[in-house]
């Protein structure tokens, strides 16, 4: 059986000044500071997703600047994922208090990330503020012990959503879901 790819995207959204400041969301799960991203819908381009994802992890419209690159990773715990990596900028809206996926909203100097930040997320912050001709293509690899770690949280995270917050993705359109299963052939 064929696996499938997992794609999705993250946006690293600059201040004005495009260089000083990064727009970061702690996570509500995890409680890391990560840019906005997350699965693209079925049917949905990557510049789609980005634009949609970061709206509604933190509350704010942004325009796409560049696709800094693509990234592949064949141990992400769902899977072979490709994320595509955008550089973006505010064009409206307002930070979220707390969302359903955000606990908290803030902007921190590109110098001094916080510290509660996994290593693939500052080494694509560390790539995204280079400046590149062309899109990049770039392998990533979990060391094993961190893949399986990223797994069984993953897992608890979806189990507690599962007992705690039955309702927390019922706002995705769920005929999308089931079209999305149904080429998928499950």
């Amino acid at each position: 059986m064929e696996e499938t790819l997992h794609q999705g995207c993250v946006v690293i959204i600059l201040s004005e000044d495009k260089k000083r400041q990064i727009l970061l969301i702690k996570r509500g799960d995890f409680r890391v500071w990560v840019p906005p991203g997350g699965s693209m819908d079925p049917e949905e381009s990557p510049e789609t997703c980005a634009v949609r994802e970061a709206l509604e992890e933190s509350g704010y419209r942004v325009a796409l600047d560049r696709l800094v690159g693509r990234f592949y990773c064949d141990n992400a715990p769902s899977g072979s994922l490709l994320s595509y990596l955008f550089i973006a900028h505010v064009i409206g809206g307002r930070p979220l208090q707390r969302g359903p996926e955000t606990r908290a909203v803030a902007w921190f100097p590109v110098d001094r990330l916080p510290r509660s930040m996994l290593a693939p997320t500052k080494s694509r912050i560390a790539i995204a503020l280079q400046e590149h001709e062309e899109p990049l293509e770039v392998q990533e690899h979990f060391p094993a012990w961190q893949a399986l770690l990223l797994a069984l949280m993953i897992w608890l995270r979806d189990q507690y959503n599962r007992f705690f917050h039955p309702d927390l993705y019922a706002a995705r359109p769920q005929a999308l879901w089931r079209e999305w299963r149904k080429k998928q052939g499950k």
